[in-house]
């Protein structure tokens, strides 16, 4: 038996990616408001994937994706970014908020350990700002703070076992309101053809799962900052139950369908002086087997 775990806030994105496979798993719905499943999850199973889901279960996989572990560092927003930091991943500066430096500090952005959709997004940008509405911190739980990065452009990258699914790039569809780059203001997501990946884009969100013991998942990518002493790209945030529709669905549903035909647990090899284009998990290797790149 091939299992996914997911929470039910996914289940249209999970609904859809398993109408594309060919050899699609059961679906076994966690229900995140009462920490506990619609229905009983089996004793064994020969693959389990966990989309975004970290509770602790009685099932016992012979091949886990994802491991829970994984996930709940990688759904700590504050905690992850951090532990990138630390790691040697670009993410925007770390700011301690027990002692800010108005010299060094400033601007720089604070939100919730745990946020989605752009919400609980506090900007401040000098010393007034503070004064005036410094107070709203308080009201975020567990709040983390970094520097400001102005970005120009943002990706998101989809990345399965060393090679990347999808390459999606934000942009604007209606007048934005304020710094916060959501689909609520103003903001979407376009796929982005192999022949114009960024190397220097792609290699970072390899790299960041890697660094985070994922087999897949979405890395947020800021980028071409207007302050040239900043770094070219730097990690935002790590999503391992992105939102899927029509094309993003299609190759995660023949990525699952390789995970579930071959059980690799293997990640690939990415070579320093390879071109980003052939970073992509092409459909010829995910059906056929036909690999371009060698496995570590």
């Amino acid at each position: 038996m091939n299992i996914i775990i997911s929470k039910r806030t996914s289940r249209n994105t999970i609904r859809e990616v398993l109408s594309y496979m060919d050899n699609p798993p059961s679906s076994i719905w966690y229900r995140l408001s009462r920490h506990g499943f619609t229905e009983p999850p089996p004793d064994e199973a020969d693959l389990m994937i966990r989309w975004g889901c970290s509770p602790s279960i009685r099932t016992e996989s012979e091949i886990e994706y994802n491991k829970r572990e994984a996930i709940q560092l990688s759904s700590n927003k504050g905690k992850c970014r951090q532990y990138l930091h630390d790691n040697g991943i670009p993410v925007p500066k770390p700011i301690d908020l027990s002692r800010v430096n108005s010299e060094e500090d400033l601007p720089f952005v604070v939100r919730p350990t745990f946020h989605q959709k752009g919400k609980d997004f506090l900007i401040f940008r000098n010393i007034s700002d503070i004064l005036n509405d410094g107070y709203k911190i308080n009201r975020l739980e567990n709040p983390y703070a970094s520097r400001f990065y102005p970005k120009t452009t943002e990706y998101r990258v989809h990345v399965g076992h060393g090679k990347v699914l999808v390459v999606q790039q934000k942009v604007q569809t209606s007048a934005p309101v304020g710094e916060n780059w959501s689909h609520e203001n103003g903001y979407t997501f376009e796929v982005v053809g192999w022949k114009s990946y960024r190397k220097e884009i792609v290699d970072l969100a390899i790299n960041t799962i890697e660094v985070l013991g994922l087999d897949f998942g979405a890395v947020d990518i800021m980028a071409d900052p207007l302050d040239s002493s900043l770094p070219i790209a730097v990690v935002c945030e790590v999503n391992t139950s992105p939102r899927l529709e029509g094309y993003t669905a299609q190759r995660y549903a023949k990525y699952f369908d390789w995970l579930v035909n071959t059980h690799e647990t293997r990640h690939f090899e990415i070579p320093k002086d390879l071109r980003a284009r052939h970073y992509a998990f092409k459909n010829r290797e995910l059906v056929d087997e036909d690999y371009d790149l060698t496995f570590k």
